[in-house]
Order: structure tokens, then sequence, then C-alpha cells
């Protein structure tokens, strides 16, 4: 009797205990902290090689400041950061590219890189048959060849890096900053690119926004090929020849082209070019070298400021089909071809140069971006990771939220991740909204979807749970009602 009723009360135990096991299991995360290398933690990795061979899809990975003389393969989805980049030098062994990124949603963050060799690409970065990645803040001057090369990869952000040669490397090239080889949907933005052979190459690439970068004392600032890219708001300045293009539907709009020998040479057709600044160039402003190009952006838009243009802007009406006194001269700009009969004209050439409608105060936005997510689909848990920063000043703080509930904080989040359950969305979609703050402005709002996609088997969590417990409770059930059928006997 005795014996049966100790039976009774450890199953009773057992039942309890592993509910509460299957409860602490539902809650746990799948991610935590990131992983330093370098750092005072006992756990600190010695490498970085050896942090992103512990690392798992979605990691974080933190270095601590110092010189890392090794090279790096990148085949997983991690972050890899640090807060110091002219003190977190990362020098390859003079042999061949320093970092090689295959994985999908790489975020590289925050470092110099510096001392690749001839074989491979001779670069600093190298983002093969990839996507998805950022590489934010990193100088990547003084390699063999290349600063970064992004082959057959898109979707990518390359912004706020230095791809400068300040000077000739061991082997006596002058390298390229960037290079794009078969890659569309790039974001190529807020660089510095100085004193290269090329600053950025494209290579049948297409689709790409190329913008707010300084490329300035190369032989040639912009160079290469590819359709439907945007340019943009660059300065091209001191270069032999500030661009070089041939493709199609390309739109190059409010660029300054200033003391560049010469200003940019066009090749291919449909392309479109209006509110660039031509600027004390001491050869050709512009060569045509295409067909069906259009140098300006219609009325009243008008063209670009060409400061070797000599024409008025006086017209009235009558004379002509646009306003007098518009800030558009009243006579076209003659753009020299490259051949007898590829002369084309600026229709509408602008009187001073262009300049952008002032923002408001507060200058810069922040920005906030999300750079991965894992889901689990036992624990039906997302890992969302992200980063966010200001361009003229510092992060206060990264909120989010779920549909209209209140936003919810992050202080000095410039790198963060959220544990984001799915809650009643057992299956399908769930978004939530991230901005930034940098104690003036807040960011625009990112929107990311989170997707539950969870297997409709009898493996999932929530079915074995249910499964798990109810026959545990028949067991017990079963145990209870032999023990009073024997009792009454």
């Amino acid at each position: 009797m005795e014996a049966r009723k100790r039976s009774l009360i450890l199953i009773l135990l057992l039942l309890v205990s592993f509910n509460s096991a299957l409860i602490f299991l539902q809650e746990a995360k799948s991610s935590g902290p990131p992983l330093t290398v370098g750092g005072p933690e006992p756990d600190s990795y010695p490498t970085i090689q050896s942090a992103i061979d512990a690392a798992i899809d979605y990691d974080n990975i933190e270095v601590y400041p110092g010189t890392y003389e090794e090279t790096l393969t990148i085949n997983k989805t991690i972050g890899l950061h640090s807060w110091d980049r002219e003190n977190t030098i990362i020098s390859g062994d003079g042999k061949g590219d320093v970092i090689n990124i295959t994985g999908f949603r790489v975020h590289l963050q925050g470092f110099t890189i510096r001392n690749s060799g001839p074989e491979g690409f001779g670069a600093g970065i190298v983002l093969y048959d990839t996507g998805m990645c950022s590489i934010v803040n990193v100088d990547a001057s003084q390699n063999y060849y290349y600063g970064i090369v992004v082959y057959s990869s898109s979707w990518n952000r390359i912004i706020y890096n230095n791809f400068s040669d300040e000077k000739p490397p061991a082997s006596g090239l002058k390298g390229w900053g960037i290079y794009l080889h078969s890659s569309s949907h790039n974001n190529v933005s807020l660089n510095t690119v100085l004193n290269n052979e090329v600053g950025i190459r494209l290579n049948s690439s297409d689709v790409n926004t190329i913008t707010e970068n300084t490329l300035s004392d190369n032989h040639y600032g912009l160079r290469g090929g590819g359709d439907e890219n945007t340019i943009a708001n660059n300065l091209i300045s001191s270069n032999d020849w500030g661009i070089v293009l041939h493709g199609e539907n390309n739109s190059f709009a409010e660029n300054t082209l200033k003391g560049n020998r010469d200003g940019i040479l066009l090749g291919g057709s449909h392309n479109k070019l209006f509110h660039n600044s031509f600027i004390e160039n001491w050869g050709d402003d512009a060569v045509e070298g295409g067909t069906d190009n259009q140098w300006d952006n219609d009325y009243p838009q008008g063209g670009n400021y060409w400061d070797e243009y000599e024409g008025i802007d006086e017209m009235s009406m009558e004379q002509q089909s646009h306003h007098g006194n518009d800030g558009i001269g009243d006579v076209a700009m003659l753009v020299a071809g490259i051949l007898p009969g590829f002369d084309t004209e600026d229709r509408y050439p602008l009187m001073s140069p262009f300049v952008a409608p002032p923002s408001p105060p507060g200058s810069i936005l922040p920005v906030v971006n999300v750079t991965s997510q894992r889901n689990s689909t036992h624990f039906c848990l997302a890992i969302i990771n992200g980063t966010a920063y200001d361009p003229d000043g510092e992060i206060e703080y990264v909120e989010f939220r779920s549909d209209d509930r209140p936003w919810v904080r992050f202080d000095n989040a410039t790198s963060w991740y959220l544990g984001w359950s799915c809650g009643a969305v057992l299956e399908g979609d769930d978004t939530v909204y991230f901005r930034s703050f940098d104690g003036t402005s807040y960011s625009n709002v990112t929107t990311y979807v989170v997707t539950f996609d969870l297997p409709d088997t009898p493996d999932t969590f929530g079915d074995s749970f249910l499964l798990l417990n109810g026959m545990a409770i028949i067991i017990v059930i079963g145990t209870v009602s032999i023990y009073a059928a024997r009792r009454k006997r």
C-alpha cells in the first residue's frame, strides 16, 4: 500500500516537473549576447576566425581594439563589428584577399582592413555570390589592388567606407576602390574613394544606386558599363576622367564634376542627365558618345549647369517657350560628340549650380536597419538583429512596436537584437516597426515582416507539448483509477 502511494506521488511530481521543464524551454531564447574577440571576458576568442567558426547563423561578434593578423572567411549569416575603426585592424598575410564573404546577410562594421596580396582578387573585402550584406564604416585602403569587390552579388549596402590608395602598394599598381561585377540592386553611398586607378568600376552591373560618394584624385572617378543605374549627388573632382560610362537607361542627377581634366564621356543610349554641375574642368566638360541620350529633364526642371555657358536668361514668353528670368538659359548648350554627327545639346541649361531644397532643421535623419532574422520552429521565436547610425550625430535610442501598441525603447542601440515571439500568430506574418532617434529627429520607420512557418507535423513543439501532456495526464488518470479499483477490492 505504502509503495503504491509513493509511486503515485512520484508520478505526480514527474508530471509537474515535466510541465515546468517544457514551459522553461518554451520561453528560452536561442540567441544570447554577442561573442567577443580579444576582450577581457574569460570566454573571449583569441582570433576573429575562431569566433566566426564557433558562431551559428545570426550570431553577432564584437571585436575589441587591436591588430589581428589573419585572413577571414565568412560563410554564414553573422554580424561582425567593432566600435573603434582606426584601432581595430585586420591585417592580411600579403598573399590574397583579407576578408572573403560568401554568407548571406553578413553585417561588417568598424574595421581597418589592409595588406591583401596578389592571389585571388588582391582585395581587402570580397563579396562573392552572395547578397543582402552590409559593409559599413570600414577603411579598406592600402590593399594590393581592390578595396572591395562585389562579384555576382546583389542587394548589398556599401556605405560610409574609405577605399583610398594614398600611396602605391608594394606591387606598384594603382588599384580600384570599388568594383561591381555582374551585380545588381546594390547601394553604394557616402564612401570616400581617393587616389586610385578607378574609383568605382561597374562591369555588367545593373540597377545599382551610387549616391553621395566622394571620388577624387583618381585616373577615372567612375568607369564601366551597366543599365538602369542611378548615379546622384556625388562629388567627382580632380580626376583625369570624371565619368566614362556606357549603358542604357542610366540616370545622372545632381552630381558635381569639378576640376577634372575631362568631365564625362557617355556611351550607350536613353540615358538621362540633369541638375549636374560642370565646374572648372580644364578639358571637355562632356562628350556624347552614344545616341538618344537626354541632357536635361525638360522644362521647367531644366538641364545642367555649365560654367562655360555663355548664354543669358532674358527672353520673354513671347520670344520663347518658357519664361524669362527663370534660371534657365535662353539658348541650348552644345554637347560635342565623340565623332561627327554625335553632337547633341542640353536644351535648358541652368544659369547657376543646382541647389537642392534645404533639409529640415536637424540636418540629416538618423537611420535604422534590420540586418537579419532567424526563426525557431521549435520555440515559436524569431531573433531579429539590426543596427542604427546617425550621419551627423549619435543615436540616443531605437524603438520598436507591433500594430498600434506603444513604442518600446532600446537605449544607445547602435547594434541590437530582439527576441520576437509568435504569440497568437502561430503561423503567418507579424509586422514589426522600428525607428531610431538622434536627440532631434526620428528616422524613417523601417517595417519588417516576421514570418512564422511552423510545419504542420506531430514534431512541432505545440503538438508535441499537447501530446506529451495528454499522455502524462492519461498515465496519471490510469494509475489513479487502477489504484482506486484495487483499494475497493
